[in-house]
């Protein structure tokens, strides 16, 4: 065999050996560069899936932050509107053709149970010192309100309601706009509560004026004839009080009369053939004596919520109390607000509330520390429960935004 036969085989067999080693050596290349391209699509993939949300994520928590620094910075919102009152209790504005003071606040004053206190105060619609509209010594008044274009000649009128000073008698009296007052009823033995005009949805009792009799425990309609009727004298809450009528957006309990308890937590709602439904119980903390005065708030006085149930919670039974409260409550008796803690109230014996706006509350205040009333926004209120602040609120939001947001992600991945 030739010597260059030996040589050119080994050649051929090396140049097919290179051959296999360069076929298997791009193969090696090529699965290697498609093993690393599928990891790398999978990191970015897992990449992805994390940094998307988690992104989100830490916006929304920048957001919840920005939005606890702005609560912080607004906590102390709340103003002193008026002072110089003892005892105040509800808040009425004056109708514009009321002896010139239109848009003006009518508040009775209980006068801390002493006659010489007693009076009516007129607050300025601006806020400011009240001045004396008239003295009544011989009669406490819980609260008032302006008769509407149905009473007649008394239309526009001031009715109030409370009790005498002097022999015990439940009082309606009535003042036109020069202080001239009217004794429209006066029921021996009993005590009014705060009247409320009913609305013409309220059966036969339409334009009547309601009012509680705290003593006899009972419901009365006044009409203007001055014929007094009683709705009902049995299970309503003990020691009825104030009333408050739903609006037609407040669910399962629009449209219906709320009465309260002077002298405990209950509140039940009423029909006009005197059925009482029990509504709810607020539970009275130490140092708090029952619920005293009621108003609906507009729809959105806290963003994104329907009309509410304001209470009063009183600290005391005339004035000078330090632990009261004002409460939320939604359709179904639940409290979902109160007052923040961190207002720098010293103490606080709430009275009569009033919404002149739609992000407002005036609210009626009997404590040592300033017979007034206060000026306060939904940003003076918590959630409940809560940890103090409208922090709780925001934070529940964006965390529940964000597993929203985590969920439907997964979903579409």
């Amino acid at each position: 065999m030739p010597s260059d036969y030996s040589s050119r085989h080994f050649l051929v067999i090396s140049e097919r050996k290179l051959a296999f080693l360069e076929i298997n050596l791009a193969e090696s290349v090529f699965l290697s560069v498609n093993f690393w391209r599928s990891q790398m699509k999978l990191k970015h993939e897992a990449f992805i899936s994390f940094a998307v949300p988690m992104t989100k994520f830490v916006w929304l928590l920048a957001v919840a932050f920005l939005g606890f620094v702005f609560s912080q910075s607004i906590a102390f919102g709340i103003s002193t509107f008026s002072t110089g009152m003892v005892q105040p209790e509800t808040i009425s504005p004056a109708p514009d053709n009321f002896a010139g003071h239109g848009g003006d606040y009518f508040v009775p004053d209980f006068g801390g149970s002493v006659p010489a206190n007693s009076k009516i105060w007129i607050v300025p619609q601006a806020g400011g010192s009240p001045t004396q509209f008239v003295a009544t010594p011989d009669a406490f008044y819980r609260g008032g309100t302006f008769l509407p274009s149905s009473w007649g000649t008394m239309a526009g009128d001031f009715a109030t309601a409370g009790v005498s000073s002097g022999s015990p008698a439940g009082r309606v009296d009535i003042f036109s706009g020069t202080g001239t007052r009217t004794i429209f009823e006066s029921v021996a033995g009993d005590s009014f509560g705060v009247p409320l005009i009913a609305p013409s949805s309220f059966g036969t009792f339409g334009g009547d004026l309601l009012v509680t009799g705290v003593t006899s425990q009972s419901l009365f309609a006044v009409a203007p004839s001055g014929t007094m009727t009683t709705i009902a004298s049995s299970g309503l809450p003990l020691d009825p009080g104030a009333l408050a009528f739903s609006p037609t957006n407040f669910g399962s309990r629009s449209n219906e009369l709320f009465v309260d308890s002077l002298f405990g937590g209950q509140i039940e709602t009423v029909n006009a053939n005197g059925m009482a439904t029990p509504y709810a119980t607020i539970p009275l903390k130490a140092g708090q004596v029952s619920t005293v005065q009621m108003a609906f708030s507009p729809a959105g006085f806290f963003p994104g919520t329907g009309p509410l149930l304001f209470v009063s919670v009183r600290a005391s039974t005339a004035g000078g109390g330090a632990l009261g409260d004002v409460y939320a409550l939604n359709a179904n008796g639940t409290i979902v607000a109160d007052l923040r803690s961190d207002l720098g109230l010293t103490a606080f014996d709430p009275r009569g509330l009033f919404f002149p706006t739609d992000n407002s509350l005036l609210i009626s205040n009997t404590s040592d520390s300033a017979h007034s009333m206060f000026l306060v926004t939904s940003t003076d209120f918590k959630t409940v429960p809560d940890s103090g602040s409208t922090f709780g609120l925001l934070s529940a939001s964006l965390i529940g935004l964000f597993g929203a947001t985590r969920f439907r992600f997964r979903q579409v991945a």
